[in-house]
């Protein structure tokens, strides 16, 4: 009975830890999408920019301490700190970016940024906007699927089964060279 207790402690303290993180993550989600990871914090006042840093310090911290209410109490912290950095990056002149041209998104490790342009003509400008971001557009991802090698096989592999996606739950794997049947 205690090891049954005790799991539905777990479960109800991870379901808690999960909901507060998701309030953080979903206003990241949205500012990061609108003005790229992290540039709200370059062009936001510093006071402001250390305060939003010490404010996901602390939250990172209440995760960690598997304390759900002040982690909660953190996320919708973080939630209204983008709030502030958005609307000071606004009062300061500074525009977000257009959804339809440029689509920003970051590495499973958080180690590299990269910006999606609609075009390659869009490349430069956005480069200069964003230089700490690998800028790639559709249209060279659309000429990686056309080429006969790796990525026409992952192509083809999404003709197969579509809705399927890639995850590289090993990125120390190599390709392989073995023929995948699509019979």
């Amino acid at each position: 009975m205690a090891d049954r207790t005790t799991n539905r402690a777990n479960t109800a303290r991870d379901a808690g830890l999960w909901a507060a993180i998701q309030v953080a993550d979903q206003a990241a989600i949205k500012y990061e999408g609108e003005w790229g990871i992290g540039r709200l914090e370059r062009i936001v006042p510093p006071e402001l920019a250390a305060k939003f840093a010490i404010a996901r310090h602390q939250l990172d911290e209440a995760i960690m301490a598997v304390d759900i209410e002040l982690a909660g109490q953190k996320a919708m912290a973080m939630a209204r700190g983008w709030e502030a950095l958005d609307r000071a990056a606004r009062a300061a002149g500074h525009r977000p970016e257009d959804n339809a041209y440029v689509w920003f998104h970051g590495s499973p490790d958080g180690r590299k940024r990269y910006a999606f342009a609609k075009s390659v003509h869009d490349i430069p400008e956005i480069a200069k906007r964003h230089p700490d971001h690998i800028v790639i557009s559709f249209d060279e991802i659309v000429s990686l699927f056309e080429r006969p090698d790796a990525m026409a096989t992952i192509a083809e592999i999404k003709r197969q089964f579509p809705g399927a996606y890639l995850q590289n739950k090993n990125p120390t794997n190599t390709l392989l060279n073995d023929a995948i049947p699509f019979d």
